[in-house]
């Protein structure tokens, strides 16, 4: 189902994958201390929660001048730092399949050119990944009035993430065999968003006796 995407030739300039390059980069992307400072503050949380396995997690913002900072292929998220954000400038094109991007950069990329999101993370809580991957929600009445809190959810083919029309500003994507992929404006309301989608799920799977 995914092979489609890791085939994806990504069309974006402006990667520069020298360590010593990149600090200068992060720092010239005009990303404020403080806006960084809550950027792996919120990561160590998320962290904390087992919501990556391993370095298959993935996180990334948006920066000034048409330019997102992601997360290194491989890194663990817990290790994760303004060394090893590479700094990617969005408009151009450049075939980018041997650089050391993680395996969904395409899909941060759509999120910022069709939404106002800010902020994009790909990872894999426990009950999240175990609903994706039964390919049904948990029931409404299990958690009233989750779903609607949750808001912009969807279930399914991640062929489906990339439509013709703008994304929503903030979003969150169950992708079986991959985890969950949100974005939004805000990175504190992105991890209270996953938050309430695991607790959702926990329920619904306990509730059902799976």
């Amino acid at each position: 189902m995914l092979k489609g995407f890791q085939q994806l030739s990504l069309k974006i300039v402006g990667l520069v994958n020298s360590p010593g390059k990149t600090q200068r980069i992060v720092r010239d992307a005009t990303v404020s201390r403080m806006i960084l400072k809550d950027f792996f503050e919120i990561i160590r949380i998320m962290d904390a929660k087992r919501y990556f396995a391993g370095a298959m997690g993935e996180i990334s913002l948006r920066a000034s001048g048409g330019t997102m900072l992601i997360s290194s292929r491989g890194i663990p998220m817990a290790r994760l730092t303004e060394e090893s954000l590479l700094p990617i400038n969005m408009q151009g094109g450049m075939d980018l399949a041997d650089m050391d991007l993680p395996d969904y950069t395409e899909w941060h990329h759509t999120v910022y050119i069709k939404s106002g999101a800010r902020y994009a993370v790909l990872c894999q809580p426990l009950y999240a990944c175990i609903v994706a991957n039964s390919g049904q929600l948990p029931a409404k009445k299990v958690l009233v009035e989750a779903e609607e809190r949750l808001g912009n959810m969807h279930l399914g083919n991640p062929d489906e993430l990339l439509p013709d029309g703008k994304l929503g500003n903030k979003g969150t994507w169950l992708v079986d065999g991959v985890g969950v992929f949100a974005w939004g404006e805000d990175l504190n309301e992105i991890l209270a968003r996953l938050d309430l989608l695991e607790r959702w799920c926990e329920i619904g799977i306990k509730s059902s006796g799976k």
